[in-house]
């Protein structure tokens, strides 16, 4: 948003508020609980019936990053209509999270209630209706600065397994407030500039979709043969596979069964002291201390039946390989004694058969060689997966494809990561910009009276995939699969 209409007050005044700094002279600064009326405590009902179910609103539905609620999939809960008496909801009103929350997303946020369909919030939350002396919206800013410098982390209380908030000391809190008209000029600036703002993070986070997307077809086109990685064009002759997820190869591969290149592999107890390893979907072999859920302390475990596993193995998870957890070692270790451990021959290159191991048309083989009921957990076993077809082109084409993906697969990270730091500034640029008009640093009333008024409900329900007119967010698919065959 352009920064025209954007200057200093003409005056200020402290008034010894460490978090507020100066305020404009004009300002009034009052205890947060003065903006609204009294806090009502939402309620849980019990289990529906049919007859007195309503939508019951959870801290789960709180949509954090436009500060209002999700409502796609409804929790239904049966309050009868004496329990609903003065906790129905309206729209416009503020939801403050009163228990909850954890070490990296503290309890204590506030979202507000962007829906006219009848509702009450759970027990967790607390309804807060704002006065009518105030802007709606201005307090629901207001509540996120505080949420956002973590003013309101003082006010937690820390109960075993859970955070509960002090209302009481939280809505205690010294906090700006500017004439209505101004808190009005406020919330319209705001709700343009974040609505322009959110527009730019959706914009890249579908590109990083894109490129992560774009990392994936690649790596199918390259390791079944769809592209000749030298040329980036296709095989000058193809031949059927036999299998419909792999599909037409080059007529010069050859399409082996899984038991011609691989043998299971069981040593185990003498290894106990090897570092624990793991297998993770879209990771492949990991570090078990790099595990993103550790479920278990690797010094609580039984390992004396844990399997070896050195650099080069295929690593299957028994249960989860039906969903692509699956992995060639570069570490050596040992892993549980649930998987399947695979010794590659040296027909196959080992980043080449992690590349093809993890493609999606591999994958599609495991999930017809397990056996289970439904899709919850499915066994994989060697005597079914041994006659998988593999797709086999030469070692020295094998190791010029994994080579080629390696050198395009660092260019998507490179690009990703770019993208990534660009959400992370304009998420940091958004807490800032808000912080700082709704504490009185910018005075934005010039720059508010040429934006049109705006409904709080369709505002915060803004889920436009647009991007502003003339933006053109870099690098694009184009631009990194160009980049690829360079």
């Amino acid at each position: 948003m352009s920064a025209n209409g954007l200057r200093r007050y003409p005056a200020y005044k402290d008034p010894g508020v460490e978090w507020l700094g100066e305020v404009p002279e004009h300002w009034e600064v009052r205890r947060l609980g003065a903006t609204t009326e009294r806090l009502v405590a939402g309620t849980w009902g019990s289990d529906p019936t049919g007859l007195d179910d309503i939508v019951c609103v959870r801290v789960a539905d709180f949509d954090r990053q436009r500060w209002g609620v999700d409502l796609r999939e409804p929790t239904l809960r049966s309050v009868p209509l004496g329990e609903r008496q003065g906790r129905l909801l309206a729209a416009g009103d503020l939801l403050l999270e009163k228990s909850g929350g954890g070490d990296l997303q503290p309890v204590g946020a506030v979202v507000h209630f962007d829906h006219d369909q009848a509702a009450v919030a759970s027990n967790f939350i607390g309804r807060m209706r704002v006065r009518k002396q105030n802007s709606a919206r201005y307090v629901l800013y207001l509540n996120s600065v505080l949420y956002a410098l973590r003013i309101t982390v003082r006010s937690i209380k820390q109960t075993t397994g859970i955070q509960n908030l002090d209302v009481g000391a939280y809505l205690g809190e010294s906090v700006p407030l500017p004439p209505l008209t101004e808190q009005a000029a406020i919330a319209r600036f705001l709700d343009a500039a974040d609505r322009r703002i959110r527009r730019y993070i959706r914009a890249k986070e579908r590109l990083i979709e894109l490129l992560k997307e774009r990392k994936r077809a690649l790596i199918h086109e390259a390791v079944t043969g769809r592209i000749d990685v030298r040329t980036g064009q296709p095989y000058p002759a193809y031949k059927d596979s036999g299998v419909e997820s792999i599909g037409k190869v080059p007529a010069h591969w050859e399409v082996r069964r899984l038991s011609t290149v691989a043998v299971p592999k069981s040593v185990r107890a003498r290894h106990q002291h090897r570092e624990l390893l793991s297998v993770y979907l879209n990771q492949g072999v990991i570090r078990f201390a790099d595990a993103p859920e550790r479920r278990a302390n690797p010094t609580s475990l039984d390992l004396s039946q844990y399997q070896s596993v050195d650099p080069g193995d295929l690593v299957l998870n028994n249960q989860q390989a039906w969903r692509g957890s699956v992995g060639v070692s570069c570490l050596a270790g040992i892993v549980s004694p649930a998987y399947l451990v695979l010794s590659l021959t040296q027909r196959m290159q080992s980043r080449f058969a992690d590349l093809l191991f993890r493609d999606h048309a591999m994958v599609a083989q495991y999930v017809v060689s397990s056996r289970g009921v439904g899709s919850i957990q499915r066994n994989i076993y060697w005597p079914h997966l041994k006659g998988i077809a593999i797709p086999l082109p030469s070692l020295p084409e094998q190791r010029a494809i994994a080579r080629f993906l390696d050198t395009a697969n660092r260019r998507i990270r490179r690009y990703i990561s770019a993208t990534q730091r660009q959400i992370a500034l304009l998420k940091e640029y958004r807490t800032r910009l808000i912080a700082d008009v709704v504490t009185g640093k910018l005075d934005v009333r010039e720059a508010a009276a040429d934006l049109p008024e705006t409904d709080p409900l369709a505002t915060n329900r803004d889920r436009a995939d647009t991007i502003p007119t003339g933006s053109n967010p870099h690098p694009t698919e184009h631009d990194v699969t160009k980049e690829a065959y360079a």
